[in-house]
């Protein structure tokens, strides 16, 4: 959905803004919940994303999507999950509480790199998320393991992966697996191969059919509307058919700090990732800064 040029006058953006309710402000990570002083077993994977555990419980690796519309994506990664999992020890540092299946989102890490008191490394780990990754077999929520800043719709964000309460000391680690996931997208690993459809063009009529679903959108920013306190980036001019990325004024600086002010995006190529809503036209909330990112090369070239 198109909205008025940034700058536009207040009266008129007034009127827009009461579209849309306003998103969140951003909340600070809270203080991680007690975590075990011992490692635990992994007896088998239960999914793509969750491994059950010798004392009962079964944890999903937070942060992560395996997109649910790629054939044989969530079979892939279960089978290499277990693969890698099955019979270690591992450190369960949780990120938030258990989800209504009794599924606990945490970072998981291998015991040997996490030492006997099972402290989080300070610059990430190796564990099951890593192998996932770097074989593009699952991706990033928001490219850097970013608290959303609020404004992504209620129920949306996938079981497990409760960023917005994730505590402090294991968010913190999340975005060292940013540079892992580029490694595998430049490479053309897995999810990020061409012909799965991981990346969908942001003039692609069908995109639309996909909302409820994960989806990374790839195109050019046409134009930059503001409601409010909130910035459009749209990508065509048809209002009620084209792709548009609704951005809460809170990131802005953010988006800023990474040469990416919503207000300079017109005519530049951008990535975003996130859950697609249909409003008048595929729509995704950015739930963190680290959710846009610049489009210069496509996957597979290495980074050229």
């Amino acid at each position: 959905m198109a909205f008025l040029a940034a700058g536009a006058g207040a009266a008129a953006a007034g009127g827009a803004a009461a579209l849309w309710p306003r998103p969140a402000a951003a909340a600070r990570a809270p203080a991680c919940p007690p975590q075990p002083a011992a490692p635990a077993t992994v007896v088998a994977a239960d999914g793509p994303l969750s491994l059950r555990l010798a004392d009962g419980r079964t944890v999903r690796l937070a942060g992560l999507v395996v997109p649910a519309d790629i054939a044989g994506a969530a079979e892939a990664a279960q089978a290499a999950l277990g693969a890698a999992s099955a019979g270690r020890r591992a450190c369960i540092l949780a990120t938030g509480p258990a989800d209504r299946w009794n599924r606990l989102p945490a970072r998981v890490i291998w015991a040997e790199a996490a030492g006997p008191a099972c402290l989080p490394p300070p610059q990430g780990g190796d564990g099951p998320a890593e192998a996932l990754v770097a074989g593009g077999l699952a991706v990033l929520f928001t490219a850097a393991g970013e608290a959303p800043s609020g404004n992504v719709p209620s129920g949306d964000i996938p079981a497990g992966d409760i960023p917005a309460g994730a505590c402090a000391a294991a968010a913190s680690a999340l975005p060292s697996l940013a540079a892992t996931e580029e490694r595998a997208r430049q490479a053309g690993r897995g999810l990020w191969a061409p012909e799965k459809g991981l990346v969908r063009r942001a003039d692609d009529p069908h995109l639309a059919r996909q909302a409820g679903r994960f989806a990374v959108v790839e195109g050019q920013v046409r134009s930059v509307g503001m409601a409010g306190k909130t910035f459009f980036l749209n990508f065509g001019s048809r209002w009620i058919i084209d792709f548009t990325v609704r951005i809460a004024e809170s990131d802005r600086a953010g988006l800023a700090a990474r040469g990416l002010d919503p207000e300079t995006l017109a005519g530049r190529t951008v990535r975003v990732r996130g859950w697609l809503e249909e409003r008048d036209g595929p729509q995704i909330s950015l739930a963190a800064p680290a959710a846009l990112a610049p489009a210069e090369d496509p996957p597979g070239t290495g980074g050229r």
